[in-house]
């Protein structure tokens, strides 16, 4: 843990930045996890259906049918599956890893903002900032471009004014 004097309070992301990351939070679970659970619900009846077509005796053609859906399944699910089960053990020792790692250098874990999520969050305030601040000028920009050609037109109609006289 660093010493107290070189602790450095972190980057506090306004209510909005919050609510996204809420809203990202649902969107995960709608959009991502909802439907991985819906397939796999799916390939479970799959093959609970085979387990019933080689269970049940007394049906004709059930064989047929749960060696065909073995193949289906086999061959659809096998490779996906074999990479899946790779990647889950390694993303989670990455994982645990980098959060040890952080623990030690005294940074915050990533739900508190890591120093990119920081970034972006910094970023967002400043984008934010300007954009109230042209909101407010704007219309004085706008006003005195106004106002300039309101004098632009009275010259030239002052001009058309005296030289249509002569």
């Amino acid at each position: 843990m660093p010493p107290i004097y070189e602790y450095k309070e972190p980057f506090k992301p306004s209510e909005e930045q919050w609510q996204r990351a809420n809203s990202l939070k649902r969107f995960n679970r709608l959009y991502v996890y909802a439907p991985v659970v819906l397939f796999s619900l799916i390939v479970v009846l799959l093959v609970m259906l085979m387990l019933i077509g080689v269970l049940a005796p007394g049906l004709t053609g059930m064989t047929e049918f749960a060696s065909a859906m073995a193949d289906v399944v086999l061959v659809m699910f096998m490779i996906p599956l074999i990479i899946l089960m790779l990647t889950g053990p390694l993303l989670l020792f990455a994982l645990l890893n980098n959060s040890r790692n952080r623990r030690r250098t005294g940074k915050p874990r990533f739900d508190q903002g890591g120093s990119f999520q920081v970034l972006l969050w910094k970023l967002d305030n400043l984008i934010q900032k300007s954009q109230a601040k042209t909101n407010e000028i704007s219309p004085k920009m706008a006003d005195q471009v106004i106002r300039f050609n309101e004098l632009l037109a009275y010259i030239e109609a002052l001009l058309k004014q005296i030289f249509k006289v002569h």
